[in-house]
């Protein structure tokens, strides 16, 4: 869930339910770390827009510019699809799964898919 205050973006990580598990050790976050998806930025974070649910507070990077897929080109589209390929494959191997995973859930930055 996103949210601003002060006119800065947020977003809300809810705790794990039965079915999930936090993510703070696995494969996908250490891609994150890598470079291989959006950042999120550290240190003093406000407080949660829904406190009795929340598991972590993050500060997403805000990238300059948003595109969509059907602006994008063939080879575009052929990085996002492979980017989310690599991606659910890394978070099998660890016993995750992606949710959502479309072509508007990605952006590039820097000329890489995100």
């Amino acid at each position: 869930m996103g949210f601003t205050r002060e006119g800065e973006l947020y977003r809300q990580i809810d705790r794990p339910t039965s079915r999930l598990r936090p993510p703070d050790d696995s494969g996908p976050v250490r891609g994150a770390r890598a470079g291989r998806t959006a950042r999120a930025a550290r240190g003093s974070l406000p407080a949660p827009e829904r406190p009795e649910t929340c598991y972590k507070v993050l500060k997403p990077e805000r990238l300059p510019f948003i595109s969509y897929p059907y602006e994008w080109c063939f080879s575009q589209l052929k990085q996002q699809a492979l980017a989310c390929s690599n991606v659910q494959k890394t978070a099998l191997n660890h016993g995750m799964s992606l949710r959502d995973a479309t072509a508007f859930n990605m952006q590039f930055r820097r000329g890489r898919p995100r």
